[in-house]
C-alpha cells in the first residue's frame, strides 16, 4: 500500500478517497469500523444506529488495517461506554456485512459526508437528523 492509499483509506483518487468502500479493488478485510462491543460480543443484539465521521476515515491501524470512519452501535450506549476505549471493537467491514447485512448498502453508496442512521421499527436504517424521536 503506498503513502496515498493509507492516508486516503484505498486507492489514490478510488473510491475510499470519498468515504466510500472500494467495491473489489480492496477486500473488505482491510477496513475497519469502530463498534460497540456489546454488538459483537451479544449476538442477540441488532444495529440500533450508525453514523459517518470523515475525520476518521482513512487512519491505519498497526495491522494494516484502515479504518473508515463508520461507527456502529446498539443504539442506548452510555457516555460512560462511549468514553472507555474498553467498550469499542475494531472488526473488519466484511464481518460487519456478514452479521448485518443491513449495513451493506450504507457501506457501497454513503457519499463520505458527515452523516447518522438509527433502526427504525422495522430494523430498516433511516437517515437521522438531529430530531428527537
Amino acid at each position: 500500500m503506498d503513502a496515498d492509499s493509507a492516508t486516503n483509506g484505498g486507492p489514490a483518487g478510488g473510491p475510499a478517497a470519498s468515504g466510500r468502500i472500494p467495491d473489489g479493488s480492496e477486500p473488505r478485510d482491510n477496513f475497519a469500523a469502530f463498534v460497540s462491543a456489546r454488538l459483537v460480543d451479544d449476538d442477540a443484539l441488532d444495529v440500533g444506529a450508525v453514523a459517518f465521521d470523515p475525520d476518521h476515515h482513512g487512519d491505519a491501524l498497526g495491522d494494516g488495517r484502515i479504518v473508515t470512519g463508520w461507527e456502529i452501535f446498539v443504539g442506548d450506549e452510555t457516555e460512560e461506554e462511549l468514553s472507555d476505549p474498553e467498550f469499542i471493537r475494531l472488526p473488519s467491514l466484511s464481518w460487519l456485512v456478514d452479521r448485518f447485512p443491513q449495513l451493506e448498502p450504507l457501506f457501497d453508496e454513503h457519499d463520505g459526508a458527515e452523516a447518522s442512521w438509527v433502526a427504525d421499527e422495522d430494523g430498516a436504517l433511516v437517515p437521522w437528523h438531529g430530531e428527537d424521536a
